[in-house]
C-alpha cells in the first residue's frame, strides 16, 4: 500500500487513481480496524487511531497517506526513513478543496 501510495504522488496519472487508492486504502483499514483487531498492534490504542483517520479522509492522496502513517504502528514492518519521510510530506499536503 505504500509503495502504491508514493508510485501514485509520482505518476502522470495522479488525478485519475488517487481517488480509487485512497478509497481503497480507507476501505481496507477500516476493515482491518473493525473485524481483524486481533492482527494489530495494541487494537486498543492503534485501531482508535486509524478509524479516526479513515473518518477524516477526503478522498484525495494526502489522505491516503495521513491513514497509512496512522496503520504504521499498528503493524509490525519496518519503513525505511525515506519513505516515511515522502509518506509525512505528502500527509501534510492540504486536501483540495
Amino acid at each position: 500500500m505504500v509503495r502504491l501510495i508514493e508510485a501514485t504522488a509520482q505518476s502522470r496519472f495522479k488525478r485519475e487513481t488517487e481517488r480509487p487508492l485512497c478509497d481503497w486504502t480507507a476501505r481496507s483499514w477500516k476493515r482491518a480496524a473493525e473485524q481483524q483487531a486481533f492482527a494489530l498492534r495494541n487494537p486498543r490504542v492503534n485501531g482508535p487511531a486509524v478509524l479516526e483517520a479513515v473518518a477524516a479522509s477526503t478522498g484525495d492522496l494526502p489522505s491516503a497517506a495521513r491513514i497509512a502513517l496512522s496503520a504504521l504502528p499498528a503493524v509490525h514492518v519496518r519503513l525505511a526513513p525515506e519513505i516515511r519521510q515522502e509518506l509525512e510530506r505528502l500527509g501534510r499536503q492540504p486536501s483540495p478543496t
